[in-house]
């Protein structure tokens, strides 16, 4: 119980996080282009993240954050091959305009932070790739648990009407009753997140076999 709460806590600020960033760090609109300037060349923009940083370091990925269509990001870390726990050592971002070529931003990987807690204490409880395996198998005990719960609730249900909640039968049945009709309206919606989690939490072994 106490696990699935610290997952649903850390869980609900991460559905906001860009939003969340944004409100701590914002950022200033992108400056105008002139009509008809050149557009750089993504090669061009690698190419001068890699000048900027020291020699043998290379280019793992690049993105394009969804919410900033003309913005690039390039990492570059001393490995293209990530390490068992899916990081990669001197993990470094540049933020390129795609349009003009200039550089926004030239930090570090953020460490800390309370969005950097969340994530980490949400996707591996700063365990690792050990970590993130332990909330597969808790996310799969999840999924056993409803259908355990599903097959206990069926005869139950042929003797009362659905969701039914006895008020008038003491504390301990009303608490049950309450229990098997959060359980059974959730149902789907829990067995899902299970599930979809227990398929994350191998992201990191998968990837590295890809």
């Amino acid at each position: 119980m106490l696990f699935l709460l610290m997952l649903c806590v850390t869980g609900l600020p991460l559905i906001f996080k860009e939003e969340v960033e944004h409100w701590l760090d914002p950022h200033p609109p992108l400056a105008a282009v002139a009509t008809g300037a050149p557009r750089p060349t993504t090669e061009s923009m690698v190419a001068r993240a890699l000048a900027a940083r020291p020699a043998g370091h290379v280019v793992p990925y690049t993105f394009y954050p969804a919410d900033a269509p003309n913005v690039m990001t390039v990492t570059t870390a001393v490995t293209s091959n990530p390490s068992l726990d899916g990081n990669w050592e001197g993990l470094h971002f540049q933020v390129f305009d795609v349009r003009s070529g200039r550089l926004l931003a030239d930090e570090r990987e953020s460490k800390s932070g309370l969005m950097y807690v969340m994530y980490r204490l949400h996707a591996d409880m700063f365990g690792g790739l050990a970590g993130t395996l332990f909330i597969g198998a808790m996310g799969l005990l999840l999924f056993v648990a409803v259908v355990s719960g599903v097959i206990l609730y069926a005869p139950f249900m042929r003797r009362f009407d659905f969701g039914v909640v006895r008020r008038n039968r003491g504390p301990r049945i009303l608490w049950l009753d309450l229990h098997n009709l959060m359980g059974i309206v959730t149902m789907a919606w829990v067995a899902v997140v299970g599930l979809t989690g227990v398929i994350n939490s191998l992201n990191i072994p998968l990837t590295m076999l890809w």
